[in-house]
């Protein structure tokens, strides 16, 4: 799959770590991890999305995105392209 998504080829690792790392910025201005934000976008994207988190361990196991809390996703807007 990596081979043929555009998002993987080279020159574009780096442009993904650059958003990860605007992301990651957004989400510590916000007192957030980088997930909430993330997943707070997720759920603007319409009824029809459902975000199932995941992790690989269960030390990683944390909070995905408080109850009750809002989430500027103003600057995320547009990270759809």
């Amino acid at each position: 799959m990596r081979t043929v998504d555009p998002r993987w080829q080279p020159g574009n690792f780096e442009k993904n770590v650059e958003a990860v790392d605007r992301l990651a910025a957004l989400a510590a201005a916000q007192g957030a991890t980088v997930s909430q934000p993330a997943l707070a976008w997720l759920l603007t994207r319409g009824e029809h999305i459902v975000p199932i988190p995941g992790t690989r361990s269960p030390k990683r196991i944390g909070p995905p995105a408080p109850i009750g809390v809002t989430l500027d996703t103003g600057p995320l807007q547009g990270w759809a392209r």
